[in-house]
């Protein structure tokens, strides 16, 4: 397009400089002579020349344009192109540091589950263990439990087999959860009859103890 359009204008130069060297030629028959004429001609030549070689220097600004201009947007380009290259190097490196902390996240998870699993272990661990001692001493207690009873169904037997004064003897010594259980399991003439020769303390605190649990019998 620029091509055409300097032809063109190269075109209308020449006519016009043709018309002007014929105008010329008109003048110069009646006022000058040949040799004048011609070393006139020569000059307007080297004039039109010189027009025509400014003329043409002004058809070739455009082109110089259009480089500075492509030149400048290649500039621009390249300047863009750069930043989102280095924009693109910010996101690689966000990307990989948040893949290293997303794997040590998944690590640390995976090492409180296993510590998880074993404090759960370790729990069962306990929690059966208390469980047994639990039974042992619940075995242990009812063992105790059952031999008091059969010690206190042998006193039983023996202290009411005794003479009173011979039994009341024994319960000044005896401990009082025992004389209570003994007691407990005695008939009230029994008791009434021992307690007549245990000292008149002794005697009314363990009546006192007794006399609940003979209303509630």
């Amino acid at each position: 397009m620029k091509t055409k359009r300097r032809s063109y204008l190269k075109a209308i130069l020449i006519g016009f400089l043709f018309a002007k060297i014929a105008f010329t030629l008109c003048y110069l028959a009646s006022a000058y002579s040949i040799t004048d004429f011609l070393f006139h001609n020569s000059e307007a030549i080297a004039q039109d020349k010189s027009q025509v070689s400014k003329v043409d220097q002004k058809n070739q600004l455009p082109l110089k344009t259009s480089a500075e201009t492509d030149k400048v947007y290649s500039s621009e380009l390249s300047s863009r192109l750069f930043a989102l290259e280095e924009k693109r190097q910010r996101l690689k490196k966000e990307e990989n540091r948040l893949n290293a902390q997303r794997k040590q996240l998944e690590e640390l998870k995976k090492e409180i589950e296993q510590k998880i699993g074993e404090l759960a272990q370790i729990q069962q661990q306990i929690e059966s263990t208390l469980e047994r001692r639990q039974a042992a001493q619940t075995e242990v207690e009812q063992r105790q439990k059952l031999a008091q009873e059969a010690k206190i169904k042998r006193l039983v037997k023996v202290y009411t087999s005794m003479k009173p004064k011979t039994a009341a003897a024994l319960i000044e010594k005896m401990d009082m959860d025992v004389v209570l259980k003994l007691f407990a399991r005695m008939k009230g003439e029994q008791i009434g009859s021992i307690l007549t020769y245990v000292n008149r303390d002794r005697a009314a605190k363990i009546s006192e103890l007794l006399a609940p649990k003979s209303s509630a019998g």
